[in-house]
């Protein structure tokens, strides 16, 4: 028998914005969640907006239903705004705003609300009857909304060749779970595996970008502010990694080989905003120019990536064993879900980090949620286990290494190249010698350079 549940379309989710007191709240909520008038559904209500752009980083709607019914213009100029700000945020979002403007204001009403990014505008009269014959007008606009962001979603699918090479991201619900540290480790891992192939590494997190400071990179070199300055065109005619040299940090990553790495401004205002156009245009350039591409993505959703989740072949999501991180990644995997924002051609795996082993057990005793619990809340695979190996990664750190540059024992490593192994990356080629443990330098050395005498 079919799974008849499976196979319904998933639903629209509108956020609803009324002033404290309206009529309309209820009314537009009794009508929308009514079970005929599926797939739209109100997920959330809020009277200020304030309160509206922190519900949109909570229950990730893909409609905001404005309501500037019998409000001063104060109100309706607060609304645009608003509109004007998620519409440049979230552009897998679409704004629509009701109205009882006069019939001769509407032309002035319809040019206003398009400048700052309004996908529709419904005048529903003077409440009363004209606010029930609206319902049917407000639907429409609904849908015609979550059409064109529909349409924008496979716009970006379709300028970005999923097939030609492979690319990897590394995604978090929350902040502190070690995600630019399973990123930075697994694109070292693939590069000194992948001897025959190029790998690039990118940080996408414009504002606080770790990948560098990790890697021991100098603020001296170019980085993605350099790159998002060229045109389109510029991009375009990047066909290979000698043509992207200028913009990219070669690092040395152990094994005889070298990973490109592509940094985050070091300055927050170097890049305030990375348009979703030029950040899929990033992304196909690096796709041509390398054989591998691991994107490094910061916590909160912004249009660099909305563009990295269309572009990508494989997601990995990092969790830790603990409660909030938990909710963060199930809400983003929520997310991921759905079709306006994630890739349906996409397969999407769970990566635990910080795991405890006995060590941490023996000392701390067991920890609050278990490892096989946290397993149980998901329904994608689990497909690799990090130890908390705090001495490990804080070492290479520290020193500014890459992970994995040492040749040295460690569960960490392990658990990396078992990883590595089983994503289809394993080595093409005999791996080179490499200092043993004994003559890795030491942190001190590795800092401050060798000591005389």
């Amino acid at each position: 028998m079919r799974n008849i549940k499976q196979e319904r379309p998933r639903p629209i989710r509108v956020l609803l914005l009324c002033p404290a007191g309206s009529p309309l709240e209820e009314s537009i909520g009794d009508y929308f969640n009514a079970e005929d008038r599926f797939p739209i559904s109100i997920v959330a209500t809020a009277v200020m907006p304030e309160r509206c752009r922190s519900l949109v980083r909570e229950v990730y709607p893909n409609v905001v239903l404005l309501v500037a019914v019998g409000q001063l213009e104060e109100w309706t100029t607060h609304l645009l705004q608003l509109s004007k700000d998620l519409n440049l945020d979230y552009p897998n979002l679409a704004t629509v705003i009701l109205t009882d403007a006069k019939p001769d204001e509407m032309n002035a009403y319809y040019e206003k609300a398009l400048s700052v990014g309004v996908r529709g505008v419904v005048n529903v009269g003077r409440l009363g009857e004209g606010m029930v014959g609206a319902f049917s007008d407000i639907e429409r606009a609904i849908m015609q909304a979550y059409q064109f962001i529909r349409h924008r979603a496979d716009e970006f699918s379709a300028r970005l060749d999923l097939q030609v090479l492979k690319v990897i991201t590394v995604a978090g619900g929350k902040g502190g779970v070690g995600k630019s540290t399973i990123a930075t480790a697994l694109a070292g891992e693939i590069a000194r595996q992948q001897l025959d192939k190029r790998v690039v590494l990118i940080d996408f997190d414009i504002q606080y970008g770790a990948v560098a400071p990790m890697l021991g990179i100098s603020k001296a070199h170019n980085s993605l502010t350099q790159l998002a300055a060229l045109s389109l065109a510029d991009l375009a005619n990047i066909q290979n990694h000698n043509d992207i040299a200028d913009f990219v940090q070669l690092l040395p990553v152990g094994n005889g080989t070298n990973l490109f790495v592509l940094a985050a401004p070091t300055s927050p205002l170097d890049l305030a905003v990375l348009p979703p156009e030029k950040a899929a245009e990033i992304l196909s350039t690096l796709r041509r120019a390398f054989d591998y591409v691991v994107i490094d993505l910061p916590t909160q959703i912004t249009d660099a990536s909305l563009a990295a989740f269309q572009a990508s072949q494989l997601l990995l999501l990092v969790c830790e064993p603990e409660m909030l991180a938990v909710r963060a990644c199930r809400q983003l995997l929520q997310l991921l879900r759905d079709p306006t924002v994630g890739n349906p051609q996409a397969e999407i795996k769970l990566v635990l980090n910080k795991v405890w082993g006995k060590r941490e057990q023996n000392a701390w005793g067991l920890p609050l949620i278990k490892v096989s619990d946290v397993e149980k809340l998901f329904t994608e695979p689990v497909a690799a286990r990090f130890p908390l190996d705090t001495a490990f990664i804080n070492e290479h750190i520290s020193s500014g290494k890459p992970i994995g540059s040492w040749e040295t024992k460690s569960a960490f490593l392990k658990e990396l190249n078992r990883f590595c192994r089983d994503l289809g990356l394993g080595s093409v080629a005999k791996k080179k010698t490499e200092p043993t443990q004994k003559n890795k330098p030491s942190r001190l050395a590795s800092l401050w350079g060798p000591t005389k005498g």
